[in-house]
């Protein structure tokens, strides 16, 4: 048996990690769920093979991965640092990055003029704020860490926008607040299960069988939006 966090993880299960996120994970009750916890279950329903969730600090979880001594983790998106030592798999679930800006900003995040003069801002450490970072945007010196700071600052109008997983952000607004706010797509992607390679050496052919089952599980829940904006601008 392998011990992460004094917590014996028996060898008859695979055990995943994952940090809560909602919708996509959350604890409710004491029990994990959410959109993605869901699909995941819905998937090992159709193999002979059993889930255990773990819920644990995303870094964590992706060290405890990378040692071998957890199966794998998610909610994850793609990234070439992880192809090291885990797969990705099949989609469970998407994450729309998106603009939020007050409903009468005259701005448009498509054009320059945005790009040059719009004060943005997301999570600290987050993906899509060393995006704005890296990709010119005027980023603000103060990063919020929750989804209560980014509102409060674009209410305020300490910022004229801020780049947010859409799914997550809906979740944590109130119906007011939605009515305040507009928002734009700029990118959509899948979001996975991290599976480590240790893992998938000693069960071959698990992630075929899984993303197969999965598939099954997700068709027709995720929707594309028409109105991303396209890769170039994603590269300026």
């Amino acid at each position: 048996m392998d011990t992460v966090e004094g917590e014996k993880f028996d060898s008859d299960s695979v055990h995943l990690l994952t940090m809560p996120y909602p919708p996509y994970t959350e604890i409710v009750d004491g029990k994990i769920t959410g959109t993605s916890v869901e699909n995941i279950r819905c998937a090992f329903e159709a193999m002979p093979e059993k889930v255990a969730i773990h819920a644990r600090p995303f870094n964590r979880a992706k060290l405890l991965t990378k040692q071998g001594k957890a199966d794998g983790f998610f909610s994850a998106s793609h990234k070439k640092s992880r192809d090291s030592y885990a797969t990705h798999s099949g989609a469970i679930e998407t994450q729309n990055w998106t603009f939020f800006q007050l409903k009468d900003s005259p701005l448009d995040p498509e054009s320059e003029e945005f790009k040059q003069n719009a004060v943005t801002t997301s999570f600290l450490g987050s993906n899509m704020h060393s995006w704005l970072q890296s990709n010119g945007y005027k980023v603000t010196g103060n990063p919020p860490t929750n989804s209560e700071q980014l509102l409060s600052m674009l209410i305020h109008k300490r910022i004229d926008a801020f780049l947010m997983n859409e799914q997550a952000m809906d979740h944590a607004m109130t119906d007011k607040q939605r009515a305040m706010t507009k928002r734009k797509v700029i990118h959509s992607h899948n979001l996975g299960v991290y599976f480590g390679h240790h893992f998938l050496r000693h069960n071959p052919g698990f992630l075929e069988r899984f993303n197969s089952a999965l598939a099954v599980c997700t068709e027709g829940k995720f929707t594309h939006r028409s109105e991303e904006i396209s890769p170039a601008y994603l590269k300026k």
